[in-house]
């Protein structure tokens, strides 16, 4: 695939990321990354307002007086945490309403809605839509079980149309006598509104799997871009270099370098070794493993023995002077090929 769809499947995006890094990609590793690699977008504006709200005296947070607290102050200390890479396509008969607050309605058009509790309205309702949004609980469950129920699609500030807007899926929760004067006391504490967990939880469910679970062309684009800021080749395209190289003190023609992964991973660690080593022959194990150039690799398969026997084939010092296990007798490039 030359260029993402406008929305694709995990099979989909695995490929064209495969293609793009050199590097082979799965659903599960996809889903990894997301989570890995996540970052609130709206982190940032919600401590920015903190310290507008707060100081810090003696170690404690005192609220400052007195304390800034306008309408939009209170937009940004609602905010939720920004939605992941991913979204799920939704099933025809998934249906959802838009809510928006009765604060947020001009007051003549207020009683053409319906009212809901906690001071949102129901601007229209039962509309079939096609994506979902997925914030990062919803991924981790999906990643772990391969399934998770959600109940809303989107939570976003829209100040140039009125404020804030929900998409929660139908039939909403049905509230005893109790819970409406539970969220109610809540809204009232929060000038009319609402927190974005208060406002999911009245969402009716709608089951989620992987098969669902896709990513469209523009944040997949991002994922390759955070992938190539965050990541470090470990080997540069093996197969489509016309030069020899040298893997493990050997020669290897193209024809030959068709390598495993964790091959290649091997051959570039222990050449960067090699260098490092011949720089500071007086160093151990550990101490080369902390020089910044390996730092990905030991990221990668950290708590493995992996890194220590690689090193072990390209030590050195003196078998005597090393210390543990004898040296194992070097692995044959040739009966490692696939």
């Amino acid at each position: 695939m030359n260029a993402p769809l406008l929305w694709n499947t995990l099979d989909e995006a695995a490929d064209w990321l495969s293609d793009k890094t050199g590097s082979k990609w799965n659903r599960e590793k996809i889903i990894s990354f997301s989570i890995e690699h996540y970052r609130d977008e709206n982190l940032a504006a919600k401590k920015l307002h903190s310290s507008r709200l707060y100081e810090l005296q003696n170690g404690v947070r005192i609220c400052k007086k007195p304390p800034v607290f306008s309408k939009e102050d209170l937009a940004i200390r609602l905010l939720p945490s920004s939605s992941t890479y991913l979204s799920a396509k939704l099933p025809k008969s998934a249906k959802v309403s838009l809510f928006k607050y009765r604060n947020d309605i001009k007051q003549q058009l207020q009683d053409k809605y319906e009212s809901v509790a906690g001071g949102l309205l129901r601007i229209f309702s039962n509309v079939s839509i096609p994506f979902a949004s997925l914030y990062p609980k919803a991924v981790r469950e999906i990643f772990l079980y391969g399934e998770t129920d959600i109940s809303m699609t989107s939570f976003r500030f829209m100040p140039e149309y009125g404020g804030w807007e929900f998409e929660l899926f139908e039939p909403i929760k049905q509230l005893t006598p109790e819970e409406v004067e539970s969220i109610e006391g809540y809204s009232m504490a929060c000038h009319g509104y609402l927190p974005s967990d208060a406002v999911e939880e009245l969402g009716g469910a709608c089951r989620i799997s992987i098969d669902m679970i896709g990513i469209d062309k523009k944040n997949l684009e991002k994922l390759l871009a955070e992938y190539q800021k965050t990541h470090v080749p470990v080997a540069n395209n093996i197969a489509a270099s016309n030069k020899k190289e040298l893997i493990d003190g050997e020669t290897v023609s193209p024809e030959r370098r068709k390598l495993s992964p964790a091959q290649q991973d091997k051959a570039a660690f222990q050449g960067l070794a090699r260098a490092l080593w011949a720089k500071n022959p007086g160093y151990i194990k550990r101490q080369v493993l902390e020089f910044d150039e390996l730092k990905p690799y030991v990221k990668k398969y950290l708590g493995k023995n992996t890194l220590s026997d690689w090193l072990r084939d390209v030590d050195p010092r003196p078998i005597e002077k090393r210390g543990g296990r004898p040296r194992k007798t070097p692995v044959i490039l040739e009966n490692n090929l696939s």
